[in-house]
């Protein structure tokens, strides 16, 4: 008796973890339209890179553009928009990263 009642209760908690877990895993970053840079910088930073490869999959017309992301790019660009978030929390998001952006590009432009 005492081993069902204990294969009940791990297979009730296993299963329990198993469907959290696959939510999260789907689970969107916490990315909203009107993001200000405050609000991108109260995320840790695991979040952070996340919110914009999400962004940048978003930027035309709020529609998927591409299903790849250069991520290699994306992450020398994440502390661009990070210093420039700091140094204007109230400012948009969308335009911060779009100003880092084209900084970014501007420099490997610069030295090709």
């Amino acid at each position: 008796m005492k081993k069902s009642v204990l294969l009940a209760v791990t297979a009730s908690l296993l299963a329990g973890a198993l469907a959290s877990a696959a939510s999260a895993a789907s689970a969107a970053p916490p990315y909203k339209a009107g993001m200000t840079c405050r609000e991108f910088l109260s995320l840790d930073t695991v979040q952070q890179p996340k919110v914009v490869y999400w962004v940048e999959g978003l930027k035309h017309k709020g529609k998927w553009h591409d299903a790849v992301v250069d991520t290699v790019s994306t992450d020398q660009v994440v502390p661009m928009v990070i210093e420039e978030c700091k140094a204007r929390p109230q400012a948009s998001f969308w335009q911060k990263l779009d100003l880092s952006w084209r900084k970014f590009e501007a420099s490997v432009k610069q030295h090709l």
